[in-house]
């Protein structure tokens, strides 16, 4: 229906905060690191693997994978393949002067 002004307007719709896919993979597998599920030594399937089962390119696992080595939730035996690690207990958080202080 035309609107009084006699112009029809689209409607404005804002973006949509949606994580990037990478991130999604990072996060899924963090979860399951930290609750338990993937108990430190067990082997990650490969990231071809791990890109079909997230429906996603196997670049975009890449970085995932990457991200979780970075963090020490991953590390690599035998070569090039992942196996879940024992998480960091280094928690980081805000001390005096906005310095980061670790807290154990």
């Amino acid at each position: 229906m035309p609107s009084s002004s006699g112009q029809d307007k689209p409607p404005r719709f804002g973006k949509l905060a949606v994580a990037p896919a990478y991130r999604v993979v990072f996060e899924t597998i963090e979860r399951e690191i930290l609750a338990g599920r993937l108990a430190p030594g067990t082997r990650l399937p490969s990231e071809t693997a791990l890109a079909e089962q997230f429906g996603v390119n196997r670049s975009t696992a890449r970085e995932g994978l990457r991200l979780l080595e970075q963090t020490g939730l991953v590390d690599r035996r035998a070569g090039r393949r992942l196996h879940a690690a024992v998480p960091r207990t280094t928690i980081w958080r805000r001390g005096p002067a906005g310095r980061c202080a670790s807290g154990r």
